[in-house]
């Protein structure tokens, strides 16, 4: 199903010049659908943080969230927008208490890195990938794949977050600290309460009916 009228007018041009069946240019309006609301994601979590200073914080949060979203997986809502504004809220969140989190003592950043790090590799060996009703991982090969690659994933933000401690950028605390928070907002979105969190969210805060993918962050 197509939202907004943008979208509808392109798949119907594209149908006009390729003469595509109707049900390919319901598939394509809801394509240029995800699209475009990505891109307004992006748009308003990089601008908003960049109004708030906590630009690095945003960047390194983003960066990991969307690695892990096509790796691990997680909890889905079933709708675009409703993803769109939980991505923008949570990522704005996550960003301003990394910032905060920077200005404790290194022994406090290296406490939540450890717990952090500990609590997304149980979370990604246990549990990950976690699939989404409407596109289900069945092949156990590519199943072994996403574990293998979220794992690659974990040992890269591992790798940083080390590389990070002794580093005298004057914004390394702070990506440490985003990565710590990234991990475990990761690791909640793998959990039955995680996916019980956005079943509420898409059952309390009804914007538009969804029920498909939405391949963005949230």
């Amino acid at each position: 199903m197509s939202y907004m009228a943008v979208s509808r007018r392109w798949a119907s041009y594209l149908r006009a010049k390729t003469g595509v069946s109707p049900e390919k240019e319901t598939v394509l309006a809801y394509a240029a659908d995800i699209i475009i609301i990505n891109l307004l994601n992006l748009a308003a979590i990089l601008l908003i943080g960049f109004l708030l200073g906590i630009l690095p914080a945003t960047i390194a949060i983003l960066a990991t969230l969307f690695l892990f979203r096509h790796t691990a997986g997680g909890a889905h809502s079933d709708s675009p927008w409703r993803c769109a504004i939980i991505t923008i809220s949570s990522t704005t969140l996550m960003s301003v208490g990394a910032v905060s989190f920077s200005e404790y003592s290194q022994t406090g950043i290296d406490i939540i890195s450890f717990l952090a790090l500990l609590t997304g590799f149980t979370a990604l060996v246990t549990l990950a990938p976690v699939d989404n009703p409407a596109a289900p991982v069945v092949s156990p090969l590519r199943r072994k794949k996403l574990k293998r690659y979220a794992l690659v994933v974990f040992l890269l933000a591992a790798a940083i977050t080390l590389i990070l401690r002794d580093s005298v950028w004057e914004h390394a605390q702070v990506v440490r600290a985003s990565l710590a928070l990234s991990l475990l907002w990761v690791s909640f979105m793998l959990t039955g309460p995680g996916h019980r969190l956005l079943h509420w969210i898409d059952r309390t805060f009804i914007l538009r009916k969804g029920g498909e993918k939405n391949e963005g962050f949230g």
